[in-house]
């Protein structure tokens, strides 16, 4: 029976090469190994440290990736565009949140200027 929390740590070196721009040729270089040993790290449920950590440097991922810690990927080179929908709709986020902060000190120093007696400004 399968172990759903095991990690296949071969099919994880995959999707982070898929994500990088390097051919088998050019990763197995920076590996240190000839390429077929490379393509062989996709097959491996288990892949030493010394190979991990290796990815983590090439590939620009953070350890904790391989561990289920982080979904973190590196990216596909165009990191602006596969992120601006998120830095948008925090921005989004933020304007309403300056808004709704602006109303609350107002309210809040008429509130102060009531509690002084002074007649509230608008």
């Amino acid at each position: 029976m399968k172990n759903s929390n095991e990690v296949h740590f071969g099919s994880m070196l995959r999707r982070a090469f898929d994500r990088s721009d390097y051919t088998q040729e050019q990763a197995a270089e920076k590996f240190g190994v000839a390429r077929n040993n490379f393509a062989n790290y996709f097959k491996k449920k288990d892949l030493n440290t010394v190979v991990l950590r290796r990815a983590c440097e090439v590939f620009g991922v953070p350890m904790t990736y391989f561990f289920g810690f982080s979904d973190a990927l590196p990216h596909s080179g165009n990191y602006v565009a596969e992120n601006v929908a998120g830095y948008t709709a925090k921005l989004t986020q933020c304007l309403e949140e300056n808004t709704m902060l602006k109303k609350e000190n107002g309210l809040l120093t008429s509130l102060v200027d009531i509690y002084r007696g002074k007649t509230p400004t608008q």
